[in-house]
């Protein structure tokens, strides 16, 4: 189980390291929806979707 969390944490260091994320079609951050569900967990009421680029 360790493994897999130190590995997961990897991976997930990698791919905010190698990518820029950038919003789609040109939206401004102001305009981003950040509403949220409370249910059994809080979560976002629609999904933020971010388009990655490559940094090199």
């Amino acid at each position: 189980m360790a493994y897999g969390n130190a590995l997961l944490e990897e991976i997930m260091a990698n791919l905010l390291y190698r990518f820029d994320w950038k919003i789609p079609d040109g939206s401004k951050p102001e305009e981003l929806n950040m509403e949220e569900i409370c249910q059994f967990v809080v979560a976002k009421k629609y999904p933020l979707k971010l388009v990655p680029v490559t940094r090199f």
